[in-house]
């Protein structure tokens, strides 16, 4: 047994010896491991852009000493608690993109670029801070049409002869252009945000960035109509605001949980139908609409009430009654105040229901037994038929209205029932048309200025020039103090807009 095991044992130990005596044939291919990493020289950030308008672009350099393809990858995730996503921007080696982040501009986004080889999965990272600002500011916003659908520019405030133009903005921040003819451009309330209506469409943007919140039926909130027919919107005041739909008139009072959205629909006191024009008059505390069915006025009432008011009978010396107008309505505007401080006095233009008729009726609301300060009958007034759009002065009693070819300034007699025609205070040079005025106080501040938009059809362009006014008399400058030019398609409408 002794000697059995001795030698199994040798016979171990030989073959032992034998295998560690063989020759290593195995398959083995050592190389030294790549280099791989990002040098950010030139390219540091932190990077801040405007959303939806400025392209951002990073040029990072990647080292790589390998043969190996490699996948890129730009991540953006937001700083704040308020939004939670990870968005990823671009797989190119280079970041070059329009960005669409939500406005970030104190705590920002941290941007991630991550270089991974495809192979292996090793891969390289490095960390930007993103702060992504909103697009526009304050300004006087244009809207232009092109092909059955709009978009909208900005004029930056106008403080300079090089104020700055952000063109195409709505598109550029959304992806499209909305559809249909403008009816509404306004800010709205005191909520940061803005309003684009067309006959087609309507879209609530915040208004420091543009980026749509609510659109077409979402905007009346859970009133949601039968006919979905946008035709106007007004600011009134605070966080109020109402939006014609279809001939009815819906409010938007202080929705915290839903800012911009319509909280009632608007009933007359006595339950009778209405069809109201998209004509708003602003009162000194509440707010007036025609009637085109009953052919008369309507007051707002409280912010918080969806009740429209009639109005009692006017004294049977007054010059019109603001319970029975059988005419219709063609613009109104508050303007040079001829009631007392706490009344507003509003011009509004009339037509005849059929014929060349054309009339000014100056009203004060508030005072419905006399309402009337003038009814002036000014169906002589040169091309007065072939208005197209009218505005209405506020620091002395003159109205315009104009052609496509001329704009006229009346000045007005109340006393006398009457008034002047100042004449002719603008034509456009050859090949244009007016499209569009608006006189606005810019910014808020003390000083008016007269916006005229002319299109040009055979370049497709429309020009804004802006001129000062005098106050006392209404009249233009001989000369426009500023100009702007290469807005793609006619301009509509123009609005100032406030955030």
């Amino acid at each position: 047994m002794k000697s059995n095991a001795i030698y199994m044992l040798v016979v171990v130990m030989v073959m032992m010896l034998f295998s560690m005596c063989r020759k290593d044939m195995g398959n083995y291919d050592y190389r030294e491991i790549p280099e791989l990493r990002i040098d950010t020289t030139g390219a540091a950030g932190p990077f801040t852009v405007r959303v939806g308008i400025e392209e951002l672009v990073v040029t990072p350099r990647v080292i790589y000493t390998g043969t190996e393809d490699l996948d890129y990858y730009w991540i953006a995730e937001p700083n704040s608690t308020t939004f939670n996503f990870r968005d990823t921007l671009s797989r190119e080696k280079e970041l070059r993109t329009t960005i669409h982040l939500p406005i970030s501009s104190s705590v920002g986004h941290t941007l991630f670029y991550m270089v991974v080889e495809r192979e292996t999965g090793r891969s390289a990272i490095v960390k930007y801070t993103l702060r992504v600002t909103g697009s526009t500011g304050t300004g006087m916003m244009v809207a232009h049409e092109k092909n059955g659908t709009v978009d909208i520019d900005l004029i930056g405030t106008p403080t300079t002869d090089n104020n700055p133009i952000t063109r195409n903005i709505y598109q550029a921040v959304n992806g499209s252009r909305l559809p249909g003819k403008v009816t509404g451009l306004a800010t709205v309330g005191e909520n940061n945000l803005f309003m684009l209506m067309t006959d087609q469409s309507m879209s609530l943007m915040v208004a420091d960035g543009m980026v749509r919140q609510f659109a077409d039926e979402e905007i009346f909130g859970l009133l949601t109509p039968d006919v979905f027919k946008p035709e106007s919107f007004f600011y009134r005041s605070g966080t109020i605001n109402y939006l014609i739909n279809n001939g009815h008139v819906y409010q938007n009072f202080i929705n915290n949980s839903a800012p911009g959205l319509m909280t009632q629909r608007m009933l007359v006191d006595d339950g009778s139908n209405y069809r109201m024009s998209p004509v708003y008059l602003e009162g000194t505390t509440t707010g007036f609409f025609f009637d085109e069915l009953g052919k008369r006025m309507l007051q707002t009432g409280a912010a918080s009430s969806n009740t429209l008011t009639r109005f009692a009978k006017a004294n049977a010396t007054e010059k019109f009654s603001l319970d029975y107008i059988d005419r219709k309505i063609l613009f109104g505007k508050k303007g040079f105040n001829l009631g007392s401080f706490l009344q507003s006095t509003a011009y509004v233009f009339f037509a005849d229901q059929t014929g060349s008729g054309r009339y000014l009726y100056v009203m004060v609301p508030n005072t419905p037994a006399t309402p009337a300060k003038a009814l002036i009958d000014i169906s002589a007034s040169p091309d007065i038929q072939d208005a197209k759009y009218y505005e209405v002065f506020e620091t002395a009693p003159c109205v315009y209205y104009a052609t496509e070819q001329k704009l006229y300034l009346l000045q007005v007699n109340s006393g006398g029932n009457s008034y002047v025609n100042a004449g002719v205070e603008f034509t456009p040079p050859a090949g244009e048309v007016i499209s569009c005025i608006k006189l606005d106080r810019t910014g808020g501040t003390a000083e008016l200025f007269y916006y005229i938009a002319t299109w040009n059809e055979s370049t497709g362009q429309s020009t804004v020039r802006q001129f000062s006014i005098n106050t006392g008399t209404g009249r233009l400058s001989t000369s426009p103090v500023r100009t702007w030019t290469g807005f793609d398609g006619k301009i509509t409408m123009m609005n100032w807009k406030r955030y």
